[in-house]
């Protein structure tokens, strides 16, 4: 009769990779989490307020995308070829029950430090930093979506009510160009 014989190394490998991958689960759960909540509300695809017509800085055609991995990514087109780094993560999605749904959202590149940067444009004042967002966008009974607040976490408001807190012009209503 054959004996195996397990060694103690052995069973603290098994139990550390154990460990690591019940780590990875909730991860993973979480962006295909995500990616339902956004495919459930409709905004997984590409919104624009005139979808027959290009992207430009007065047309950004705006896309929530799904990786492979099921993460979710935000990438506007304002039609000028760099759009790619204005590009946010996904870190929470949450349908309220008013209907709206809420966005949190964060810049994948780190390198912007702890500082922060205003820009100025024609929609008003952008704070760009490293630190996470949140987006409340509202659906009108045509489908169309409007952006009713943006606000750094725990921080200033660029738009709240639907206004940009600079100027007070509403935010534009955008239509699914599915």
């Amino acid at each position: 009769m054959t004996h195996i014989k397990i060694l103690p190394t052995d069973i603290a490998a098994r139990v550390l990779t154990t460990i690591c991958l019940g780590l990875l689960i909730p991860t993973v759960a979480s962006a295909e989490a995500i990616a339902a909540t956004l495919n459930q509300w409709g905004l997984i695809g590409a919104t624009a307020k005139d979808c027959a017509k290009p992207a430009s800085p007065s047309n950004a055609h705006n896309s929530y995308i799904v990786r492979a991995d099921a993460s979710v990514y935000y990438a506007p087109n304002y039609g000028r070829g760099n759009d790619s780094l204005n590009s946010f993560e996904l870190e929470a999605a949450t349908i309220e029950p008013s209907g709206a749904i809420v966005l949190r959202v964060t810049r994948p590149d780190k390198t912007l430090g702890t500082g922060t940067t205003q820009i100025m444009g024609s929609a008003g004042r952008f704070t760009d930093s490293n630190k996470s967002r949140e987006w409340t966008l509202i659906k009108g009974s045509d489908g169309r979506i409007r952006t009713m607040s943006n606000r750094e976490v725990g921080g200033d408001y660029s738009v709240r009510d639907g206004k940009l807190v600079t100027n007070g012009a509403e935010t534009p209503w955008y239509t699914s160009c599915k």
